[in-house]
């Protein structure tokens, strides 16, 4: 290469280069490229990635945010116990969820012996970590659009269809604040079980947003007013069905109040 035509020396350099990707990409098989064409799909409801680059065991994980208010409560006792015997109910939590989406997957209404936490296996005591997820919807002009969520940046907020109207004074929405996204390789030992191969189930954990008594309406020209419910609060902090999610939300701060 000499200083007179770089450009166009560097130029044929790039094109070589994207030939010669191009060519491999033909021979051999890319799964990185299945991986960007399904988070595109517009036939998918979300997408989470399948890496599992970060892993989280779920012991280690306890004792090192022991004083964390979301991990914390005063009735359930882990078989994972920290140093100070902190009563925590995030397993325990966590299990029940995973119960309840198996028993939703096989059509089962009601819970009995062989639906409880007691029968679900975390393999490797492991959860592992996704820095996104995307979500799929339509507008209001019937166009498919994505939402983009990251639980580290502002756009971290979801909402969802309301599924207790007494509770939420009847708001048509629920709104929370995601605070991990999260998979875990599931077995469970209860009826049915064919063999010991674990079940990927996807999960979002979930700090919601309580309403305020004000109702929204297209008459009061009002939107919907939340704040965050006290940390004692079981409900407080949950794990949520990213199937369920409408879509991703903005919360702006009322700095009137």
């Amino acid at each position: 290469m000499d200083r007179r035509s770089f450009v166009k020396q560097l130029t044929r350099i790039e094109r070589r280069q994207a030939r010669i990707r191009r060519l491999g990409d033909k021979v051999v098989h890319c799964p990185h490229i299945e991986i960007a064409k399904l988070a595109q799909s517009p036939h998918v409801h979300h997408h989470i990635g399948s890496t599992q680059k970060h892993p989280v065991h779920i012991g280690t994980y306890l004792c090192t945010h022991k004083g964390d208010p979301a991990l914390k409560v005063s009735l359930i006792i882990l078989t994972y116990t920290c140093s100070n015997n902190a009563l925590q109910d995030f397993v325990p939590k966590l299990k029940d969820y995973l119960s309840r989406q198996i028993q939703k997957s096989k059509g089962i209404s009601s819970s009995g012996e062989d639906y409880t936490t007691n029968t679900i296996i975390l393999k490797d005591d492991r959860m592992y970590r996704h820095n996104i997820t995307r979500f799929n919807y339509t507008t209001y002009d019937v166009h498919r659009a994505q939402d983009v969520l990251n639980p580290r940046m502002s756009h971290c907020n979801i909402m969802a269809l309301s599924a207790n109207d007494t509770e939420h004074r009847g708001h048509r929405f629920t709104y929370g604040k995601v605070l991990g996204i999260y998979h875990v390789n599931v077995i469970h030992v209860g009826s049915g079980m064919t063999n010991y191969t674990p079940q990927r189930m996807e999960f979002l954990w979930v700090r919601w947003y309580q309403p305020v008594s004000q109702v929204s309406s297209w008459e009061s020209s009002t939107l919907d007013r939340v704040k965050f419910p006290p940390l004692n609060n079981e409900h407080s902090f949950d794990f949520f069905d990213p199937e369920d999610v409408l879509r991703g939300c903005h919360i702006i701060p009322c700095f009137i109040y």
